[in-house]
């Protein structure tokens, strides 16, 4: 937007009045963690929420949502304990932020996955 913008003359002052214009109108701003193409669950959880967190704050985003899409992870049964980990974590640090998830539909199937799917993470 360069120097010149009528939103301000930083990269600090252009994304405050941005989000500020956004929120006015009632518009969060979330960031999108993982996706189909990306497998955490081989990650610390912990460290993983730590650096996502950092990144919420550090940005004054409004929270995160997460999309987690670790098909072998959940087949495994190694998804639910993850993810439970990570969202406890990741609320610790945003405790006042929108955390979302976005699960895949098949999740729900509590009978189909060994440690119970989103079933169990919700719970």
């Amino acid at each position: 937007m360069g120097t010149q913008s009528s939103l301000g003359s930083t990269d600090v002052a252009i994304r405050t009045a941005l989000k500020k214009a956004y929120n006015d109108a009632g518009i969060k701003i979330l960031v999108s963690a993982f996706g189909s193409t990306d497998e955490p669950t081989h990650l610390d959880p912990v460290v993983v929420a730590t650096n996502l967190a950092k990144f919420v704050n550090d940005y004054d985003l409004d929270g995160a949502d997460i999309d987690y899409e670790d098909n072998g992870a959940m087949e495994a049964g190694k998804g639910e304990a993850w993810l439970i980990t990570f969202t406890t974590k990741l609320r610790s640090l945003m405790p006042n932020k929108v955390i979302t998830h976005a699960p895949q539909a098949p999740y729900f199937k509590e009978d189909h996955y060994q440690k119970g799917g989103y079933i169990k993470v919700d719970r």
